[in-house]
């Protein structure tokens, strides 16, 4: 009499295969994307800084109906000398002018098919 089904070691053979050769696999790409995955990506978009510089220049964007601001753009020269562009949805941004030494509290957001941009809140000018 012939039996169909396997017996003894190829019985359990495809569960050592996949012990030995596919679990060590599976791990070694889960290991990785840990490493080196979304969580790296995703800090720098979520983790707050302060800016602190001087004001270069201030725009305000309107809303469609032209009647209550969207986001002020503040253009400015950070510590370091480099220029810094940035977004202040904050309302007291509007009264900020060229020549302040402003510092802001930004975090990068990035829009699909365009360049990050720094959304920021007011935390203080000096004149």
């Amino acid at each position: 009499m012939s039996n169909k089904y396997p017996t003894g070691i190829a019985k359990i053979f495809p569960i050592i295969f996949m012990l030995l050769f596919i679990s060590p696999f599976a791990m070694g790409i889960i290991l990785w994307i840990y490493n080196y995955g979304p969580q790296n990506i995703i800090a720098s978009y979520t983790d707050r800084f302060d800016i602190s510089g001087e004001v270069i220049a201030v725009n305000s964007r309107y809303s469609n109906d032209s009647t209550s601001f969207e986001k002020i753009s503040i253009r400015m020269i950070d510590e370091n000398g480099e220029n810094v562009f940035a977004n202040c949805d904050d309302t007291r941004c509007i009264n900020v002018l060229q020549g302040d030494q402003l510092t802001l509290n930004c975090y990068l957001q990035q829009h699909r098919q365009g360049p990050e941009e720094l959304e920021c809140r007011f935390v203080g000018v000096t004149n």
